[in-house]
């Protein structure tokens, strides 16, 4: 068993294409969550290596500030000196970097300050690590002539491997190679470091081909299965004013696909986007009696979110709907900075109403807020992108999901710029085509939060009015399954 990275990465290790198996003879492939799978691959079929990893990989041979590693234990004092050129070429190999990266982006108008950045052009800065690095595999490679115990020999293997890898990974990225890959630096503040991590990222614009050839060619079976394959769950109707909830049964009824159906969208968009067109697909009902469980409000009176009066309005809906369930709330953001202005904002509201906030990246790790959440029924969690997904909160901790807009994926990112624009360089509407089904996929992640039982119940609240406003909205309400339903 392994998870969707480990699987990525053993992918990319074998080089020949087996005839009944995908990563050794007679194998096959289930893949739980495969909704994920396009960016999770996207990651691992390219590159990444930060700062940290850099240090790390020669630390393990030298550690100035310890002073141990494989050299001091094989006293091997000659080579030290090299190790620490070497730390002291990547400290100013990523800090040139950012220069360089800061220096394009004050050029860039529409982009004044970046978390991420895409590297458009090759050679961007000089390679001043690449003889160091040499120096170094040339140093244990003379070592392994002398050493015979089998413990040092791995270890001088792997280190020699790890810095090859290195090696490798700053040449492509500064070459640009591969030109179905978009490369970006991204910036990131670890902990209380005031000094920012970088890491030097590449991955293919479209990884379809590619898994296309490597995984769903494969002459074996391959199955995908998430909650959120499909974009349709049923028609959700709309009424003026508050349907009673009626219990019915659960629909576990279960429909086979093929080309003679209309393909639920969402099942076609996944598998296009992950190269398994010729996939056999199926559609199956859920367990849990939705039209009892779940009220659906939907607030028509806030302003649109990129307006001035969205933040007021929405301190005042989540207040309102917060009191309905005394807490058991997760409030889904999908921007950093409101959500911590609102968080500011609500504090006395919460401290009041004698109800615990959570916030994410306020300091408590992220499962360990989780773990409070779960314990402490008087409670709301704000969450940013990990809170929409893979999070299971059963029973009465949970009974109130707050989205405070819909998910539309940031288009500035440079993995994301990049396969907006191969859509639109194939004729394509990158919209309609990717940011529209993406975003669906997701809200219908966020709301899948709510009911993990058949014995959960709770309310869903949707704080965006564009649900209801825009051409687009239904294609959200689809994705709920049928519940009751109020527009305030």
């Amino acid at each position: 068993m392994l998870n969707h990275t480990l699987f990525f990465i053993n992918l990319g290790l074998v080089f020949n294409k087996l005839p009944d198996g995908v990563l050794m003879n007679n194998d096959f492939v289930i893949f739980d969550e495969a909704h994920t799978l396009e960016n999770v691959a996207s990651k691992h079929i390219g590159f990444s290596l930060s700062s940290g990893q850099y240090r790390y990989a020669l630390n393990r041979l030298y550690n100035p500030r310890t002073q141990k590693g494989v050299f001091t234990s094989l006293l091997r004092p000659n080579e030290i000196p090299h190790i620490a050129d070497a730390l002291e070429a990547g400290e100013e190999f990523f800090s040139v970097l950012e220069e360089a990266c800061d220096k394009a982006c004050q050029a860039t108008p529409q982009k004044l300050s970046w978390s991420d950045f895409r590297v458009r052009r090759p050679n961007l800065i000089g390679n001043n690590v690449a003889s160091h690095l040499a120096r170094i595999r040339d140093d244990i490679a003379e070592i392994l002539k002398t050493v015979d115990d089998e413990e040092s020999t791995s270890d001088l293997e792997y280190c020699s491997k790890r810095i090859t890898e290195i090696q490798s990974v700053i040449g492509d990225f500064l070459d640009q190679s591969a030109l179905d890959h978009v490369y970006w630096v991204e910036k990131n503040f670890v902990g209380r470091n005031p000094n920012p991590q970088l890491s030097l990222h590449a991955a293919p614009m479209d990884i379809a081909q590619y898994l296309r050839e490597r995984l769903f060619g494969a002459n074996t079976s391959v199955v995908l299965t998430s909650a959120t394959l499909s974009m349709s769950a049923g028609t959700t109707a709309l009424t003026d004013q508050a349907k009673a909830p009626q219990k019915g049964g659960s629909s576990s009824s279960k429909r086979r696909l093929s080309s003679n159906n209309r393909l639920p969208m969402g099942l076609e968009y996944v598998s296009n986007r992950l190269g398994g067109e010729s996939s056999r697909l199926l559609q199956v009902g859920s367990p849990f009696d939705f039209e009892r469980q779940v009220q659906l409000y939907l607030v028509n009176k806030m302003p649109d979110p990129r307006e001035d009066e969205y933040q007021e309005k929405l301190v005042e809906y989540i207040k309102f709907f917060v009191k309905q369930t005394h807490g058991k709330a997760f409030v889904l953001f999908t921007n950093n900075q409101l959500m911590r202005k609102v968080a500011e904002e609500l504090e006395p509201f919460f401290e009041e109403l004698d109800l615990e906030l959570y916030v994410q990246g306020m300091g408590l790790p992220r499962s360990a807020m989780l773990d409070k959440f779960r314990k402490n029924t008087d409670s709301v969690l704000f969450g940013l992108d990990s809170f929409w997904q893979g999070v299971d909160v059963p029973g009465n901790s949970l009974s109130n999901v707050i989205i405070t807009r819909l998910p539309f994926v940031a288009p500035d990112h440079p993995l994301t710029e990049a396969r907006l624009e191969l859509i639109r360089l194939r004729g394509g509407n990158p919209f309609m085509e990717y940011t529209l089904p993406e975003a669906v996929l997701k809200f219908r992640q966020g709301i899948g939060r709510l009911i993990r039982t058949q014995s959960d119940h709770g309310i869903v609240v949707v704080l965006d009015s564009r649900i209801l406003s825009k051409f687009y909205g239904s294609r959200f309400l689809e994705a709920m399954p049928k519940c009751a339903v109020e527009i305030i």
